[in-house]
C-alpha cells in the first residue's frame, strides 16, 4: 500500500518510456485514493481550516461530548427567563436579551450605577409626595422644622404644654429632694439635716450645672439659731452656726440650673 508521501516527483524521468508514464499516473491515483479512503464527496474545507486540527489530540468521543455540552449550554441560554409581578399591572416574563426597567413613581426615585440599582424615597415636603421623619418631643416644642411629621404623642406634648397640663419635669419629692424643669434647665433643691455636726456639711441630692443661690435656717427647741451658707459649690455647701451648739436642725433650699 502506498500513500501520497510515497509519490516520487522525479518520475517519470525525462525522455523515459511512454509506458512508464502510464504506470506513474496509475500509481498516483492509487496513492491518493489510499491516503483518503473514506472521502466519498467534495471536500470544501480550505487549507487553513484543515490546518486547525493539526496537533489536535482529542478523541472522536471527546469532540462529540464537547459539541453536546456546547449545545446544552446554548439551549439554557436561549431558554433563560424569569417572571416578574407586582401589586398592579400585568405579569410578564423576562427573556434572554430583554431589558428590565425599574421605574420610579410619585415620591420614588431610581438610579443605576454599574450593577447596582438604588430605589430611594423622596422627601415629602409641601405638595411633593414622599417620606418624612417623625418628630421627637424636642422637635415638636421647637417648632422650626417643616420636613418633620408630628406623631400623636408629639401633638399631645405640645397641646399639654400650651394648656399647662404638661409636666416636663423630673423630680424627687423626698425630704431631701428636687424639682427640675428639663425644658428650661431650672432646678430647685431642698433638704433637712439633723446629723449633729458643726459646721454642717450639706450635700445636694443632685449636682447643679450652675448654682445660683442657697439659703438655710436653723431650728432648735429652745433657740432659733442663724445658719450661714459657706463654701457654696454645685454639689453642696457648709452651714456655719452662730452658736456652738451642734444639736440644731438645718433646713435649706438652693436654686440653679442643670443641663
Amino acid at each position: 500500500m502506498a500513500y501520497i508521501s510515497d509519490i516520487d516527483d522525479s518520475l517519470p524521468a525525462s525522455g523515459g518510456d511512454a509506458g512508464q508514464g502510464d504506470d506513474e499516473i496509475r500509481q498516483l491515483k492509487t496513492d491518493v485514493s489510499q491516503s483518503f479512503p473514506n472521502v466519498s464527496g467534495a471536500v470544501t474545507a480550505t487549507h487553513t481550516e484543515i490546518n486547525i486540527i493539526d496537533g489536535l489530540l482529542a478523541t472522536t468521543a471527546e469532540l462529540n461530548y464537547l459539541q453536546n455540552l456546547t449545545e446544552n449550554v446554548q439551549t439554557h441560554i436561549d431558554n433563560s427567563s424569569f417572571d416578574i409581578d407586582a401589586d398592579s399591572g400585568t405579569a410578564n416574563s423576562i427573556e434572554d436579551q430583554d431589558t428590565l426597567t425599574i421605574a420610579g413613581g410619585e415620591g420614588i426615585d431610581t438610579s443605576v450605577s454599574g450593577n447596582t440599582v438604588t430605589v430611594a424615597a423622596e422627601l415629602g415636603i409641601g405638595a411633593n409626595f414622599g417620606v418624612v421623619k417623625l418628630s421627637s418631643a424636642t422637635d415638636s416644642t421647637s417648632g422650626t422644622a417643616d420636613s418633620i411629621a408630628a406623631t400623636p404623642q408629639a401633638i399631645k406634648t405640645v397641646f399639654d404644654l400650651a394648656t399647662g397640663k404638661a409636666d416636663p419635669a423630673t423630680d424627687s419629692l423626698a425630704q431631701n429632694g428636687y424639682w427640675w424643669d428639663e425644658n428650661t434647665g431650672f432646678i430647685v433643691q431642698w433638704g433637712r439635716s439633723t446629723d449633729g455636726t458643726t459646721p454642717r456639711t450639706i450635700t445636694f441630692p443632685t449636682a447643679f450645672t450652675t448654682v445660683y443661690a442657697a439659703v438655710a435656717c436653723g431650728y432648735q427647741v429652745s433657740n432659733v439659731p442663724s445658719v450661714a451658707v459657706n463654701s457654696l459649690t454645685t454639689t453642696g455647701f457648709s452651714g456655719v452656726f452662730d452658736t456652738g451648739d451642734s444639736n440644731i436642725t438645718v433646713i435649706w433650699c438652693a436654686f440653679g440650673n442643670k443641663t
